[in-house]
């Protein structure tokens, strides 16, 4: 299909971005802080060994996001640490998404567009195909350009969840997160609470856990883009590039693609996330953590690494730093399918900054003060069954696996018998790096020390409260 014909099938775009972003912010600012009922329920199960204050930590962000996201949807996620030695060099932690695979791409956008709540959401539909197919280009090693397109889509099961694609309540793994016990590394976890902007230790080389969890559930509700599932082996697969697409790749623009109002999957140009095909950035993206293949050594499903990124989806963790949700990573949440509760403020503080932190540092001190009492409560389980039988069913591609897997087995001993390690994860490691290119916006540029690159999460230099006005 040629690009005018693609475009042709799109509905009249909306290009008053700037406008819709102020709309965006108002919304979140009115008059009292009060939550709508409804919201996203997260049951996180924990593997044997994980103790109290990690426990804490999860069942804080799944609060966390619940605080933010209003779709009456359960999502299922088992949780485990393991020794620095049984994972990869250098490997903080990651998610393992269940996923979605080969659904019909028309089904997909009926739901979304069924799903529309926001303004964002109905620009977002208005530029994507109304047809049954997805058009893409990506510029290959040799600088060719080549086109794709596809009937199908994959999406993560939580993200279906949310869409109604699903049962919301289906009792199934949503996904696994494993992270690294940090022994013998030098480093540790801190919780920070949210109610602080750096965490400290007098012991280890602090990487904040709330920060951490926060970021992995996010890949998890479906901030993943297909990027992540390429390398130099695989680059030229068309049929696998096709099977990994997912709807955050539908969001991926350069300057080049927008002229053909395109989605770009090249490693190898300026990507940004986009939701009127191209005409506005939210956001630029990594590019991939092949460098081999013209990527810039971070997994494509974050934001493009500076050295003042905000935002809890940035790719990399610096030491001491605390990270939190901004409104980038919520729009980016909000068109792939989730809905966003509204935020209202009182008028009882001198400026809308003050209420808002006071009001966040409230509530999150509330959300600690329950994930407490839920961490009291919850014991650890083996789930190896469970996680076996999501590998085989709902492995990202639709690979699946036909191992013997055995109740006794040590978690991070079958994920790297199946290979998730390889493919099928989206895994954060520890670095030390210093020379980071900065985003044109008033920040600290401060040296990095210690980074936990988080296939899957972000740096913090300074401190944006939630739904800062300047977060954009």
């Amino acid at each position: 299909m040629s690009s005018q014909k693609q475009n042709n099938h799109k509905c009249t775009k909306t290009n008053n971005f700037s406008q819709l972003i102020t709309l965006a912010l108002a919304s979140t600012t009115i008059i009292s802080h009060t939550l709508p009922a409804q919201a996203v329920t997260f049951n996180f199960t924990y593997d044997t060994g994980v103790t109290y204050e990690q426990k804490i930590a999860f069942e804080f962000a799944g609060r966390y996001w619940a605080d933010y996201l209003s779709d009456d949807a359960t999502v299922n996620i088992h949780v485990d640490f393991a020794s620095s030695s049984k994972l990869p060099k250098g490997m903080l932690g990651g998610s393992i998404p269940a996923f979605v695979n080969n659904l019909s791409y028309n089904s997909f956008w009926n739901a979304l567009n069924n799903d529309r709540q926001s303004q964002f959401d109905y620009t977002a539909v208005s530029n994507l195909s109304s047809s049954t197919q997805w058009q893409s280009i990506f510029q290959n090693l040799q600088q060719e350009t080549l086109t794709l397109s596809n009937n199908t889509i994959t999406l993560t099961q939580a993200n279906a969840k949310a869409l109604n694609l699903i049962d919301k309540n289906s009792t199934a793994l949503d996904g696994v997160i494993i992270l690294n016990e940090l022994d013998n590394t030098g480093y540790g976890w801190v919780n920070s609470g949210y109610i602080r902007t750096s965490v400290n230790s007098s012991y280890t080389k602090p990487f904040d856990l709330y920060s951490v969890a926060v970021h992995e559930i996010a890949h998890i509700l479906g901030f993943v883009s297909s990027l992540d599932g390429i390398n130099a082996k695989n680059y030229n697969d068309l049929d696998l590039r096709k099977k990994l697409f997912t709807p955050f790749d539908l969001f991926r623009y350069s300057d080049s693609s927008k002229t053909q109002g395109l989605s770009d999957l090249s490693n190898s140009n300026a990507s940004y996330f986009s939701i009127d095909s191209g005409i506005s950035n939210i956001g630029y993206l990594s590019a991939g953590q092949d460098t081999s293949i013209k990527g810039d050594g971070f997994q494509g499903s974050h934001w493009k690494n500076y050295t003042n990124s905000i935002g809890v989806m940035a790719p990399a963790l610096r030491v001491s730093a605390v990270r939190e949700a901004d409104e980038r990573d919520l729009n980016v949440l909000d068109v792939i399918g989730w809905n966003r509760k509204s935020r209202i403020y009182s008028n009882n503080y001198y400026t809308l900054d003050s209420q808002i932190q006071y009001a966040n540092i409230s509530a999150n001190s509330a959300l600690t003060s329950q994930a407490q009492f839920a961490a009291a409560w919850i014991k650890e389980i083996n789930r190896n069954f469970d996680i076996a039988n999501m590998l085989h069913l709902n492995r990202w591609g639709g690979s699946s696996t036909t191992s013997t897997l055995n109740q006794t087995q040590d978690l991070v001993d079958i994920l790297a018998q199946e290979g998730v390690f390889e493919m099928g994860g989206f895994w954060d490691t520890i670095d030390e790096q210093e020379n980071v290119t900065s985003v044109p916006e008033p920040a600290n540029n401060a040296g990095l020390i210690g980074i936990g690159l988080l296939g899957l999460i972000g740096l913090k230099l300074k401190k944006f409260s939630r739904h800062y006005l300047n977060s954009i």
